[in-house]
């Protein structure tokens, strides 16, 4: 299995999501195929502080927006990508580097902020590659067990 894995040049997806320790690694990995059906080894994964969200007015700066719009080129193009997903967490610490910090009271509005700046960074992607299917979604504890969950956002 692990051969045909690693001689294929193709991948399904490319996930864009941020750095955050909480939603890295094996837990997010299992929230992408809870709600994207698609198994680790099924998609490239950018990882930039901020993710998505440096696709949309709320960049962290100029370069994280064009370093992700360049990966998303490169994956996309390099591994016949045909669905791009774009992430965004609760309690991210690049949105509070730029003064959009939510209290633990503002859960909902947190997740309408995260709903709007996914939107916006969707269409940004739209924008640049039309023919490629996009999916968002909001990454967050869920608290009574204690694991990753993703909200899809349409």
């Amino acid at each position: 299995m692990h051969e045909r894995i690693l001689s294929q040049h193709e991948c399904r997806a490319v996930v864009v999501t941020c750095i955050d320790f909480r939603f890295a690694g094996a837990r997010t990995s299992l929230a992408i195929e809870k709600a994207y059906g698609l198994h680790e080894n099924e998609y490239d994964v950018i990882v930039l502080p901020g993710g998505a969200q440096n696709l949309t007015q709320f960049q962290l700066t100029a370069e994280y927006k064009g370093a992700t719009r360049h990966a998303l080129g490169i994956a996309i193009d390099l591994h016949n990508v045909r669905l791009v997903i774009v992430l965004s967490h609760q309690n991210c610490g690049a949105l509070k580097a730029i003064g959009k910090a939510f209290s633990h009271e503002e859960a909902d509005v947190e997740k309408e902020f995260h709903r709007i700046l996914l939107l916006e960074a969707a269409g940004v992607v739209r924008g640049e590659w039309p023919r490629l299917a996009i999916e968002a979604g909001y990454l967050y504890v869920e608290e009574s067990q204690q694991i990753v969950t993703i909200e899809k956002i349409s």
